[in-house]
């Protein structure tokens, strides 16, 4: 049966204006939809890149090895993967706001115990919790900004801000180590990155955006009908089938463009502590933490490429076909690896391309976070289990890329890059043309 569009809450006329206070209240809506889809990314993003900048601070402090270290990064993406695909099936049937609300309140209280009692077990309990609600959290808020924004233009805009969140967290996360984590201790540091970002995201769902306040219909349902693809006027096990090559290359680009973008953030760590243990003559894992200036470089690389490369996408993304600048993406990848495979331990090249590479992620992104959360792509019905598979394969990706980056020297991580990298370049010139 086909689904039908809610009926407009305020259109007593046919006329194309609105009265002044439906305009305000359309476009307060929307800002306070993007506000927080974003603070959520960005919460849900400094929770992901913690492991790489404290965990060994935690790891130093209650004494166990570089295996039970590598342990907790990983459970942290596990716990995520398998939450991305639940979040397919409850967020068909359970209201987006309520599960964004219970998420954001269980992500705070793991938080907060995990600076009480710190032991090896209650942290991978807390890494299985954390990373359920990020999981949860960074899926159903696109879906929230995909359903309750109600213009294309304020998605298009969300999606550009929220991306600069989810993938500048790090970023952020970089310059807070810099003032904050010397001077109060990872404790106290842990608590400062993301829990004022989800409080404030909890009072803008609970007092705000309720759901019967809602001014206007969804932005796709002003959609012109012959624009919207047939996926959405057939049942589900249909539509799965009939859009799953274009979920197929989909998966594909996303996921390897994560592990190489995502990848960074425990590459770039690695690769500073081991410069650093050179220079300080010692192989010993807590003598040859980063220093406080590479923080800084680990904010710009992480946090500042992303934001330049977000803001060009949005420029760029309606002038030239989505399928030229994700081939366009991913043959800078296969460039970059190039360069830095004969240098693997050189630091500033390391720097530099993982900037290039970081950027490139982010645009790429850009647009691939468009086809995802697009329900005149994939269609409505199928859309909660599309975005699942596609973003349980990023966070599968992500972990697997910190396994082969810990246990794996810095050439065997690069070779493994660059082939990925070309991989990646075969699919996008298969891609499908998506009109978006």
């Amino acid at each position: 049966m086909t689904k039908q569009p809610p009926e407009p809450k305020h259109h007593e006329d046919s006329s194309l204006l609105r009265d002044s206070n439906s305009k305000v209240s359309s476009m307060m809506w929307d800002i306070m939809v993007i506000t927080m889809v974003t603070l959520c990314k960005l919460g849900d993003a400094n929770e992901s890149n913690m492991p790489g900048l404290i965990t060994q601070e935690i790891t130093c402090e209650i004494g166990f090895d570089k295996r039970k270290h590598s342990v907790l990064t990983i459970t942290l993406y596990i716990s995520s993967a398998m939450s991305t695909i639940l979040s397919s099936y409850i967020s068909s049937v359970l209201n987006l706001r309520h599960i964004m609300l219970v998420s954001l309140v269980l992500n705070i209280l793991a938080t907060a115990i995990s600076t009480i009692h710190p032991s090896y077990t209650s942290l991978i309990v807390v890494r299985l919790i954390v990373g359920f609600c990020v999981g949860i959290n960074n899926m159903v808020s696109g879906l929230y900004l995909s359903r309750k924004t109600l213009t294309k233009r304020s998605y298009e805009i969300g999606t550009m801000v929220s991306g600069i969140g989810s993938q500048s967290g790090a970023g952020w996360l970089g310059i807070m180590a810099y003032f904050f984590l010397d001077l109060v201790g990872w404790r106290i540091f842990t608590l400062l990155v993301s829990i004022p970002l989800f409080l404030v995201a909890i009072f803008v769902l609970l007092f705000i955006l309720k759901d019967d306040e809602m001014p206007d219909t969804p932005w796709y349902y002003d959609v012109n009908e012959s624009k919207v693809d047939y996926e959405r006027t057939v049942p589900l096990s249909v539509s799965l089938s009939l859009i799953f090559p274009l979920l197929l290359q989909t998966f594909t680009v996303t996921s390897i463009s994560d592990y190489l973008g995502g990848g960074i953030k425990i590459f770039l760590p690695n690769a500073f502590r081991t410069h650093n243990s050179e220079v300080l003559g010692t192989d010993m894992m807590c003598t040859s933490k980063m220093h406080t200036y590479q923080f800084l470089v680990y904010s710009v690389v992480m946090g500042g490429s992303c934001i330049l490369s977000k803001v060009a996408a949005y420029g760029v993304y309606k002038r030239v076909q989505p399928k030229l600048c994700i081939i366009a993406c991913t043959f800078v990848n296969i460039i970059a690896y190039s360069i830095l495979l004969p240098y693997p331990y050189n630091i500033s090249l390391i720097n530099a391309m993982s900037f290039i590479i970081r950027a490139n992620y982010s645009f790429l992104g850009f647009f691939m976070m468009i086809i995802t959360y697009n329900a005149n792509v994939f269609g409505e019905e199928a859309l909660p289990w599309v975005t699942g598979i596609i973003l349980s394969g990023e966070y599968l990706f992500v972990m697997v890329s910190i396994i082969v980056e810990e246990f794996l020297v810095n050439l065997y991580v690069l070779m493994i890059c660059l082939i990925l990298s070309v991989l990646q370049f075969l699919v996008a010139i298969d891609f499908k043309n998506v009109s978006l």
